[in-house]
């Protein structure tokens, strides 16, 4: 019998070169990380202004959609071009567009800049109040002096901290401010690069989808394209929904506390709206900081009030505003919900916080109905396969 040595040792050397080049690949990977960082974080900064334009087109892209067909249903307009109406679409687009932030940067931000400075001026007053109440609540209980004067010097050691903490965030405001000045070139740029992708954007679309027809097999275009179509709907419907929740709340919480006179009504309105993007328990997050702020500036009554009014308004919104909106739900349960929520939030920031749920939720249904595909394939139920699997075992 004879051996052919030659081939044997020709997969040995290959082997030993891959492995030896993946181990210098990797070690030159752990000793640059810094320099890999610092160089993948320039590449972010330079696609910064297409990924903001692509986010603001986007967005954009549901007014141009609205006013395009608002168009088509005059004679008039059925006989232009078509690249006449979505020009004019966008023309009456970015005019709300623009108006809309010189609304904030005239009215609303100087008016909730103020309300920010006027709170953290009388933040360090609310912390010694809050202190000297629960010194003089401490007075009526049976306790020992020892124990009085420990839980004592440790109120006044919290006061003391969270008075230097906010005293150091003011620097860091002013820093951030200074960056976001810094952004505005860039937002600049994304206003324009978002222009060209609203005006050709089915070209755009037609372009990716022949070099990926070109170079992948035709099931996987399939089910990516699948997949790309359910998150755009899944993603429009989300942020179509929880947009126009976040905004009559964020008004309708303005309107409440301008009625009950209450101090710091537009930055509680647009902490509530804010917050109010996450589903279900959104509202209720938002409004635990706003309720001790009350405990220490207002009655007890006020804030109680307060409350009634977010379990009314949050269950108006999650009942009636939302479905309306999206018409449907997310098909997922609280549990889920928590969790994308909580995975997005501390892997990608306030980004993956606000889209982590329509993200999951194309996961949680793709995933399901290959599941479900691959038990009606071996012949159980979608419904309860595991009492199926065990009757036959049986």
């Amino acid at each position: 019998m004879k051996f052919n040595w030659e081939q044997k040792n020709t997969v040995n050397v290959i082997t030993g070169v891959l492995i030896f080049t993946i181990s210098i690949l990797c070690y030159f990977i752990f000793s640059n990380m810094k320099s890999i960082i610092s160089y993948t974080a320039n590449i972010k900064y330079i696609l910064m202004p297409f990924i903001l334009g692509g986010a603001i087109a986007y967005i954009l892209n549901f007014f141009v959609k609205f006013f395009e067909n608002i168009f088509l249903n005059f004679e008039f307009f059925k006989k232009q071009k078509y690249k006449n109406i979505r020009m004019l679409s966008m023309l009456l687009t970015y005019f709300i567009f623009f108006a809309f932030i010189v609304l904030l940067l005239k009215y609303i931000i100087p008016q909730f800049y103020s309300n920010i400075k006027l709170f953290v001026d009388r933040t360090p007053f609310f912390i010694d109040m809050g202190v000297e109440r629960a010194k003089y609540m401490l007075q009526n209980i049976e306790i020992s002096s020892e124990i009085r004067s420990f839980i004592n010097g440790k109120l006044t050691e919290f006061a003391t901290f969270s008075t230097t903490f906010l005293t150091d965030m003011i620097p860091w405001v002013a820093t951030f401010a200074t960056r976001v000045i810094s952004l505005f070139l860039n937002i600049i740029l994304a206003i324009i690069i978002s222009g060209y992708l609203l005006y050709d954007k089915e070209n755009f679309s037609r372009i990716l989808k022949k070099f990926m027809i070109a170079v992948f097999p035709e099931k996987s275009n399939r089910i990516t394209f699948k997949i790309v179509k359910r998150f755009d709907y899944t993603l429009r419907s989300y942020l179509l929904a929880k947009g126009i929740g976040a905004i009559i709340v964020g008004i309708t919480f303005y309107i409440i506390l301008l009625i009950m006179k209450l101090d710091y009504a537009l930055l509680f309105a647009f902490t509530l709206g804010f917050t109010n993007l996450i589903p279900w328990f959104g509202c209720y997050l938002g409004a635990i900081p706003i309720v001790i702020v009350l405990l220490f500036t207002s009655t007890f009554n006020t804030a109680l009030w307060f409350v009634i009014i977010v379990v009314i308004v949050s269950m108006i919104d999650a009942n009636v505003i939302s479905p309306r909106v999206s018409g449907k739900s997310l098909g997922i349960s609280s549990f889920w919900v928590i969790f994308a929520l909580v995975l997005g939030g501390s892997l990608f920031g306030v980004i993956g916080f606000l889209l982590s749920v329509p993200v999951f939720v194309v996961i949680y249904t793709t995933l399901k109905e290959y599941i479900e595909s691959r038990l009606e394939k071996k012949g159980y139920s979608v419904k309860n396969p595991a009492e199926e699997f065990e009757k036959k075992e049986v």
